[in-house]
Formats: C-alpha cells, structure tokens, sequence
C-alpha cells in the first residue's frame, strides 16, 4: 500500500475515482495559471495499482473539505480509504499555517454526501468509524420540499465531520489518527512527506 501525491498533469489518469462533478472542477481550476497557493490536496493510494483516491479543499483556517472519496469497490473495508484520510491529515498539518504566537489549533474535516440506500449506510459507518461526528440530515429524501439531484433521485444530504488538533511539534492529535504511526511506503517524486516546491497537487 502505497500513498503518493496526484501531479496536476496526471489528473486524466485517476478520472473513474473521482467524483465526475468534482473532476470537472479540477481540470478548470488547473487550466488557469499557477498559484502560490495550495487549494486542493490529491492523492492516490496504489497497490501497487490506483485503488483509492481522495481530493480535498483547503478552505480558511485550514479547515479541510472532502470532495470526493472513492475505493474500488473489490477493495474496500481494507483499509485503503482510512489510509488516505490518515495521509491527508499528515500533508495538511505540514503545510498548516501557524501565527507566530501559536503552539496548537483546532481545524475541521468535514464532508458532505448524498448516496443510495445502503452506500448512504455504508459510508456513513466508514466516517464514523474515522472519528467523524455531528452527523446531520441537510436535505431529507421524504420531505415535500426536496427536489430531485441532477441525476433525478431523491437522496439525502448528509454532513459531517471530525474535529482535529494540530501541534507545532512534529505529532499531530486527530481523531481520524488514532493509529497514525503507520508510514506509508512511497518514493521521492511523489512523496507526501515532503511537500516544499510542490503545487496543489504535488507537482
């Protein structure tokens, strides 16, 4: 199991692991000119193939938004999505940006979604089981007032999330880490620890 940075100009590669709405957004965000800045983390875990990619926003504050999330369905439940959540807490800490008068914060990873059946259930449990809380119903498929998705279902709007605390020091406390000592086995081109020189996606 491998954890390693999605480069911009490979994007294409990892399109059927991502959500389509949310690879669209991609593509035209990295179609404008560079910035400083890193707005989205992209990362894949391979094994040794791509099985599992997450794409999160950095939001204000360092508040991390979860887009789109997805295993391949013949690996799920092995650990690979609790891999990436892990990782992305780890880069997002290395890149945090402290006040000087700052030793801790407090951030938000956070989500939203909207599945079938037992996806819906399936999903939520996978959070849950990541240290996610305050689950709360936004919109609810048997309301008079909710209008089918573009794909034309009734589903529910879900969100949660799970509260993270950052310390200067080289550890991080999260609930999404109990078990954060686990290292990933990656190489140096795309390595997730080491995140200088690197655009939104590691390139």
């Amino acid at each position: 199991m491998k954890v390693e940075l999605i480069k911009k100009d490979d994007i294409e590669k990892y399109r059927s692991l991502i959500l389509p709405v949310v690879f669209d957004e991609l593509t035209e965000v990295f179609s404008y000119e560079e910035s400083e800045e890193i707005e989205y983390l992209c990362l894949v875990c391979t094994d040794p193939e791509p099985v599992s990619v997450i794409i999160t926003e950095l939001e204000g504050f360092g508040d991390l938004n979860i887009l789109s999330i997805y295993t391949r369905p013949e690996f799920r439940r092995k650990g690979y999505g609790t891999e990436l959540l892990q990782s992305t807490v780890k880069v997002a800490r290395q890149i945090f940006q402290w006040d000087d008068d700052e030793t801790e914060d407090d951030i938000i990873l956070k989500t939203l979604f909207r599945l079938p059946g037992e996806m819906e259930e399936d999903f939520a449990a996978f959070l849950a089981a990541n240290g996610f809380t305050d689950f709360v119903l936004l919109e609810d498929a048997e309301s008079p007032d909710t209008e089918p998705g573009e794909d034309g279902e009734l589903l529910n709007v879900w969100s949660a999330y799970a509260q993270i605390h950052f310390y200067t020091e080289d550890t991080a406390v999260t609930d999404t880490a109990d078990n954060a000592d686990r290292s990933s086995d990656t190489d140096d081109t795309n390595n997730i620890d080491n995140m200088e020189n690197t655009d939104s996606t590691g390139k």
